[in-house]
């Protein structure tokens, strides 16, 4: 009973046996309790026999507790290998070179949060959070939260840099189409006589509108607009 006990007192703080066996401690408790009431009142037989199944039930969790541990450590280890990658994939991918309308690469790059209205860096930011789920305490919610944000976020957020990318580079060569809208346009009103006076992109940024301010002999203005598509 003695040694049953000191075994009981060796698992009392390791937080695996309950993941692994919800109520076990509650379980081993009262077998050990039986057997010390047996040994009071002179049953030796049956204090033995529950002191020695206690025994080797707690044996048993113990070895099931640790390997529990390693696959729980292992699963902290990989999330934090995988966050670290795809952190290192985003920092790379923050500035990237873009192409022109027939897929050439420009010389320049460009800033893909500009583009995507900071989306880039707010994902940044989920990431870094998702750090702090690998040090919270063990329990079979945080074992499945760990797998979770492997199995699910992770793919969603290394597809979602992907798109965001993918979107950057798309919304510049929209930019290029807009300019090169104006310009056919202005080509053809120099032919009925009005010449360029100002074109560029509205407050000098590529996201917004493209725009050519064009006059006659007599003074008439024009003014071409060419707007991002879905802009109001």
């Amino acid at each position: 009973i003695r040694a049953t006990g000191v075994l009981y007192q060796s698992i009392l703080e390791d937080p695996f046996i309950e993941v692994i066996s919800p109520g076990f401690m509650n379980h081993i408790a009262e077998l050990i309790r039986q057997a010390e009431d047996n040994f009071r009142s002179g049953y030796y037989d049956a204090a033995l026999i529950s002191a020695q199944n206690s025994y080797r039930e707690i044996s048993a969790i113990r070895i099931q507790a640790k390997q529990e541990r390693q696959r729980y450590q292992h699963l902290q280890s990989i999330l934090w290998k995988k966050l670290e990658l795809l952190e290192q994939e985003l920092i790379i991918n923050q500035r990237v070179p873009v192409f022109d309308l027939h897929g050439n690469p420009l010389p320049n790059e460009i800033t893909v949060d500009d583009w995507v209205s900071g989306r880039m860096s707010i994902l940044l930011e989920k990431i870094n959070k998702a750090r702090a789920i690998i040090t919270r305490p063990v329990s079979i919610a945080q074992i499945n939260k760990l797998k979770q944000v492997i199995n699910h976020y992770l793919p969603q957020w290394r597809m979602l840099m992907n798109n965001y990318v993918f979107q950057a580079r798309a919304e510049v060569i929209n930019s290029q189409l807009r300019m090169n809208i104006a310009l056919m346009v202005v080509r053809t009103l120099s032919h009925q006589g009005y010449k360029l006076v100002l074109t560029n992109y509205a407050e000098e940024d590529m996201r917004y509108d493209y725009e050519a301010q064009l006059v006659d002999d007599e003074g008439s203005e024009i003014l071409v607009k060419v707007e991002p598509i879905g802009s109001q």
